[in-house]
């Protein structure tokens, strides 16, 4: 799916969707997430990311990202909130009727938001989407794929990342 909206379209009318997504110290793995969300097929969204007090140079960095797309709408935060606080308050600054979540050390396929949207705009009994994903490696290369049999099994942890890639492992 793609959208006919050139991108940086975020002014006075709100964007279709909101990808937010807290970082704290993720500068090894950031500028991969960052891109991997730029480089979206569907481009009507805003990028909203909130730097929870990074001191690994991450907030330098993502100030140099936002400079460099109008989709980008950084907020930071001088005392680390932790994942949760951070999460609520990147969600809550959101300004789409839909918002997908992305964690600053996860990349995400180039079609996942626009097959994401469809699917919620295509069911509107749907109230949330997710993928199971691929876990790579440093350089990108799959070492585990997706498994189905998560999805059937009862378990404490929940067998869905926000992007469509997991973080890479080490």
């Amino acid at each position: 799916m793609s959208s006919s909206e050139p991108p940086g379209s975020v002014g006075a009318e709100a964007p279709s969707l909101s990808v937010v997504m807290p970082v704290h110290n993720a500068l090894p793995h950031l500028d991969a997430a960052v891109h991997s969300i730029l480089g979206q097929s569907f481009v009507d969204f805003e990028f909203v990311i909130l730097d929870d007090a990074s001191t690994d140079g991450s907030r330098e960095r993502l100030r140099e990202l936002a400079a460099l797309d109008p989709r980008i709408r950084l907020l930071e935060v001088d005392e680390k909130l932790g994942p949760v606080a951070s999460s609520n308050m990147v969600a809550a600054a959101a300004k789409a009727p839909f918002v997908a979540r992305m964690d600053a050390d996860d990349v995400s396929y180039p079609d996942r938001l626009g097959e994401q949207l469809q699917v919620l705009r295509d069911d509107r009994e749907a109230g949330v989407v997710a993928s199971l994903c691929d876990t790579i490696d440093s350089a990108g290369r799959i070492l585990r794929q997706p498994e189905a049999w998560r999805l059937a099994r009862p378990s404490p942890f929940v067998p869905f990342a926000h992007g469509r890639t997991c973080s890479p492992a080490t």
